[in-house]
Formats: structure tokens, sequence, C-alpha cells
């Protein structure tokens, strides 16, 4: 029983995603079929987690030459994975496959290696992706996520300095899913520069580390050691680990400064500083009147 089997459901999934459906999109809807015979869902999901693998494989290839086998591949799978999951009413969830972003950094990236060798990558992947909607209840047009990604294809098509065989990409897309290219409403997204290093600064988060979770709790700080004007005195840090600090206060000067060098020894107070007398012979008569009264 392969639905028991981890083992035989890994290397069948890797042989269809990899072996089968990479090189043979003839064959997709069979291939299709026999996993719907089959009626294992721990087979299909182990097809959909190596069609997005293989698929992030090829997007981080080197594009800089001109490579006619690793783009049949990617289409390829652009293809299967519309079949897997649009055609059968399933959605592509940004944190496996953002294809709107996709289009939005190739684009950019072309114009800054003037050529557009990134577009030939996704442009056709996307339309192939996109292919199988056309099948589908629920992202068929007018479905917003699909004409979201329509509408930035058409904005693409109207840059004067795109390739004709990428423009040829998108009319046939439009063709297929029943869409007139004159219909649709290009917007300014890929102009949007605010926009594009808003994408960025996010791809950068997704990749920093993640912070530690065994974090000591902070111990409270002693409100009697704390100096308004310095903060929290030196002495008072609780790490015995520290030599004897004297605190910053030994440091202040009465003109309010910071200075380096060793504490000052307090000057006995002199002249109109001295503490009041000790009371008068006099007052202290009174004193005791007024209590006997």
């Amino acid at each position: 029983d392969i639905e028991n089997n981890m083992n035989h459901i890994k290397w069948l999934a890797q042989y269809l995603v990899v072996n089968r459906a990479s090189i043979e999109p003839n064959f997709h809807k069979t291939y299709s079929s026999f996993l719907e015979v089959i009626k294992s869902e721990k087979l299909y999901s182990q097809v959909i987690a190596d069609t997005f693998k293989n698929i992030r494989i090829l997007l981080n290839l080197d594009k800089s030459s001109e490579n006619f086998r690793d783009r049949s591949l990617l289409k390829n799978q652009g293809h299967w994975l519309g079949l897997m999951l649009l055609a059968r009413n399933k959605p592509i969830l940004m944190v496996d496959l953002d294809m709107k972003q996709l289009v939005i950094e190739a684009y950019h990236a072309g114009q800054q290696e003037n050529r557009q060798q990134e577009l030939l990558f996704v442009v056709p992947f996307v339309a192939k992706v996109l292919e199988s909607a056309k099948v589908s209840k629920v992202f068929k047009p007018p479905c917003p996520w699909t004409m979201g990604l329509m509408n930035l294809l058409a904005e693409l098509h109207a840059e004067p300095e795109l390739k004709l065989n990428l423009k040829f990409e998108i009319e046939v897309l439009c063709k297929n899913l029943s869409i007139d290219i004159s219909e649709l409403r290009p917007g300014n997204v890929l102009k949007d520069y605010q926009r594009f290093e808003k994408l960025l600064s996010f791809k950068d988060l997704g990749t920093s580390t993640p912070a530690t979770t065994d974090k000591k709790p902070l111990k409270p700080i002693d409100t009697n050691s704390f100096n308004q004007s310095l903060g929290p005195s030196l002495t008072q840090a609780g790490n015995s680990n520290l030599p004897n600090v004297p605190s910053a206060t030994a440091f202040c000067q009465p003109g309010g400064g910071l200075i380096m060098g060793t504490p000052q020894p307090q000057q006995p107070a002199t002249g109109n500083n001295q503490p009041n007398a000790a009371v008068q012979p006099d007052q202290m008569q009174k004193m005791e009147g007024a209590a006997s009264a």
C-alpha cells in the first residue's frame, strides 16, 4: 500500500515531477488523471512540495546566458503547477510563490542589466501557470487574483522596449482566457519604486536570522539607586564580575559635566553652609514657658 510507505511516496513524487512533468508537457493531463485515480493525499501533497522545490531551483539559476533548456523546463513546471492547483480550484499561496513579485523583480533586474533575460524566464512561466485558470470555477476571469496578474502583464505589454516574443506570450494568454487585452486596466505597479523597495525589505526580513527564544527575564531596576540625571548607578548593575567602580555621581563636577579622574573627597562645610548653632538659653526658656502654658 503506497499510502503507508513514505519512501515510495517520495520516490514516485520526485520521479513524476522531475523526470516526467518537467520534460513531457503533452502528458500533463495523463499524469494528473493518474494522481486522481490513486486518490492518495500524501502523494498529492508530496508532488506539490516537489513542484515548488523544482521551480525555486530553476528560478535561482543563472539567467545571464541564453539557456533555452532551463526556460523550457520552467515553462513546463508552470503549466504543471497550474494544472495541479488552479485547475483543481486550489490557490497558490504567497508564502509558496508570489508571482506578482516575480514579475516586478524581473522587470527591475532587466532594467538594471540593460537586458531582459529575467523576463524571458518569468513571463512564460507566469503565463503557463495562469493558463489553467480557464478551467477553474474559482480562478477564471473575472477573479480578482487572476485579473490583478493580468493587469500587471498588460502594463508590461505596453512597454515599448519589451521583446516581441514576450508580448506574444501575453497575447496568447489573453486569448486562452477569453480576455481582450485592450479591456485590461494596467496600472503603475512596475514604475512604483516605493513598492519595489518595500518588496525588497520584506524579502530581506524573511531571510534574516530568527531571534532566540531562550532569553533571560530582565531584572527590575532598583528605584533607590536611580539617579534622575545620570541613570542607574554603576555600582548597582548587579554583575559580580565587574570590579568595584565608584558611582557616576563621583565623576560629576558642580558645572554639570562629566570628567575622568578620581573622586574628590567631600570638604567640610564652612561659612554660611554650617548648620544652625545651638539654641540660645533665652529661646529655651521661652519654649518651656509656652509648653507649660
